[in-house]
């Protein structure tokens, strides 16, 4: 079963400006904070590794730990704040859809308080939390650009470490790391990971 959080969490990207203040240092993010977003898929015009297919920039269909499903794509998809270059913003539901121009709220800790179990077995909302915030400290939490282009070094690189800060972040929240963020084996679901595609030409430095 495709698992969800509802309306509530279905309208909630993590905002790497207010969730790292709410999430790592402590404060409270205002509830009635919010922000349209911005969706850019790659490869952009121009791209020199492009080419539009789940085996490179985008993925087949997956079926994550604990119920958590994601459908196909020929893109690889990434989200600002406001502009297209705005300050990157992260999914934090596999598989939900997002499209430009849609309203996010950034939520306060207690959010947390109410977390359904069942969508991860492994570790606790409490430990999500903190484990989230850590991601976003060391994760990229800089602006995006639609000019970026995988066969200059600079732009790969922020591409890589986008993927890799949002891959960490799903892992996180369908129980594919522990309390001591050490990988979680998900048996025979789809490990978080391969969402990136070995064809994908920012692949080795995502890894």
């Amino acid at each position: 079963m495709e698992k969800h959080l509802g309306k509530g969490i279905r309208a909630f990207a993590l905002l790497a400006v207010c969730l790292l203040s709410a999430l790592f240092f402590g404060f409270a993010a205002d509830a009635a904070q919010t922000s349209d977003s911005v969706m850019i898929g790659f490869p952009r015009e121009g791209d020199a590794n492009g080419g539009y297919s789940e085996e490179l920039w985008g993925t087949h269909a997956k079926t994550f730990l604990n119920g958590w499903k994601m459908d196909s794509c020929l893109t690889y998809n990434v989200y600002s704040q406001g502009s297209f270059d705005g300050q990157v913003c992260y999914c934090i539901e596999p598989g939900v859809s997002r499209y430009t121009g849609d309203t996010y709220t950034g939520l306060g800790e207690d959010f947390w308080d109410n977390y359904p179990s069942q969508y991860n077995s492994t570790i606790s909302p409490q430990i999500i939390k903190i484990l989230l915030g850590r991601v976003l400290q060391y994760g990229y939490n800089g602006n995006i650009s639609a000019s970026w282009r995988s066969q200059n070094d600079a732009d790969a690189d922020r591409l890589a470490h986008i993927m890799a800060t949002q891959v960490l972040v799903w892992e996180t929240i369908v129980g594919e790391r522990d309390a001591h963020f050490n990988h979680v084996d998900p048996g025979p679901c789809d490990a978080v990971r391969t969402v990136i595609a070995p064809g994908n030409p920012m692949y080795g430095k995502f890894l």
